[in-house]
């Protein structure tokens, strides 16, 4: 792995790969794991060895609950001032 993960914890058992998504205390989704998620991705891509990714959570009893409200709130901030010539 070329970046040690900050919100995943990776395992590999033989063609597979287990990415564990970990974002206490809510397991909320962040541009920052996104990113993450998709350099992982990416190695995945290019590992030969590699067949199967599967996508779970290392926090019992939640998934990924949802995007990051704040970040919503920020971007909609951010459009609202904004001038169109900035929008397009």
């Amino acid at each position: 792995m070329g970046f040690e993960p900050r919100f995943y914890e990776v395992e590999k058992d033989g063609p597979i790969i287990i990415w564990k998504f970990h974002n206490p205390p809510r397991n909320l989704a962040t541009l920052e794991t996104l990113t993450e998620l998709t350099l992982l991705v990416e190695e995945f891509d290019q590992d030969d060895g590699l067949r199967v990714g599967v996508l779970t959570s290392a926090t019992p009893g939640i998934f990924i609950q949802h995007f990051d409200v704040a970040v919503l709130l920020g971007w909609a901030e951010a459009m609202r001032e904004a001038s169109e010539e900035e929008i397009i």
